[in-house]
């Protein structure tokens, strides 16, 4: 996750703060992505599967190009955007 690449920067003696910036913009990553990612993958047949590393990057981007995933500047309205987004 987010934060134990940040620990790991912080014990390798990587300070990174004031220098890390991200954007409203990014998109949300969640564990129902890996889990999609990991039975889309099951589906396959052995000559068909992608090889994928089940860290569910490709059903984000998939959320993302169908515009329905979330991104960090709908958690700063969260009790508008919440709603609408889950709506569509």
């Amino acid at each position: 996750s987010f934060f134990n690449e940040l620990a790991a920067l912080k014990a390798a003696g990587l300070n990174t703060e004031g220098r890390l910036f991200i954007s409203d913009r990014a998109h949300l990553l969640f564990d129902y992505h890996q889990m999609v990612d990991g039975l889309k993958e099951a589906e396959l047949t052995d000559s068909k599967k992608l090889g994928t590393t089940k860290r569910g990057i490709g059903p984000c981007y998939s959320s993302k190009m169908a515009r329905s995933g979330l991104r960090v500047c709908d958690l700063l309205d969260f009790d508008e955007q919440i709603p609408a987004t889950l709506a569509r």
